[in-house]
């Protein structure tokens, strides 16, 4: 079985807007009204150029979110793999995946890395992480690979379990930068001298801003990660872009 074999072209596209579609209706309907009062209403050219703005801003954000959606999750190599294989120094006996209500990445590594020790995790709180998109995410993608319930700060694995730990578009669900914090030091009881954390995530940048707008307020700076990964102990071993909107971070135990 090849890595992206059952995965569909437009998945991650399709997830994307089924899970956050009450945005997407919206938008949708701002941008009929605004086209709408543009077309049959005269206006003040002030409020005009006002509602052009909204109505193209509404546009130009749904549009771009789908299409970054569409290009990280189903054209680029975020779920192939490869650049996980070449950014570890040597092939996991076992590995930890991570994951906040939404399992995309046990197929993957189940197949990159077969016969191999696992775990699997999940940080999904109902009474902190109160998204309904993340609620819709869990009714409609139930994953194959059963997860044990996990808390940041108490992560239900022994000392030195695994020798790769990934936490693939999940982490910035951790809110509270203590619990960040706290997740990073469990990061670093659980995996053994020498083994490897992998974060891959949307960062608030440039880049990112531009194709979610206000929404990148969800995600957490580059410098976050690299912060809380430094309090814990590690030491940064390589940076990664999968595409301008997504990067993969790779960390080392000493």
């Amino acid at each position: 079985m090849t890595l992206t074999e059952g995965r569909h072209r437009y998945r991650g596209l399709y997830q994307v807007l089924s899970f956050n579609w009450p945005y997407y209706l919206a938008a949708l309907a701002m941008i009929s009204a605004g086209t709408a009062v543009l077309c049959l209403v005269s206006l003040p050219f002030w409020l005009a150029v006002t509602i052009s703005g909204m109505t193209g801003l509404a546009l130009f954000f749904s549009a771009m979110s789908l299409f970054v959606a569409h290009l990280v999750y189903d054209l680029s190599s975020a779920f192939t793999g490869e650049w996980l294989v070449r950014g570890l120094p040597a092939l996991p006996k076992s590995w930890v995946n991570i994951h906040s209500g939404l399992d995309e990445a046990t197929s993957m590594l189940e197949a990159l890395f077969p016969g191999r020790g696992r775990a699997v995790l999940d940080l999904y709180d109902p009474r902190e992480t109160s998204e309904p998109s993340i609620t819709r995410a869990r009714e409609a993608c139930r994953s194959p690979y059963p997860a044990q319930r996990a808390r940041p700060e108490a992560l239900p694995v022994p000392e030195g379990c695994c020798d790769l730990a990934v936490l693939a578009f999940a982490a910035h669900e951790v809110r509270d930068p203590a619990k960040r914090e706290a997740l990073f030091k469990e990061l670093f009881r659980i995996v053994r001298p020498g083994g490897s954390v992998v974060l891959a995530e949307h960062c608030r940048d440039a880049a990112t801003a531009a194709a979610f707008g206000p929404n990148v307020l969800h995600f957490f700076p580059k410098r976050e990660w690299l912060r809380v990964a430094q309090v814990a102990g590690f030491e940064l071993a390589r940076t990664a872009p999968l595409t301008p909107f997504a990067t993969a971070l790779f960390w080392r135990k000493p």
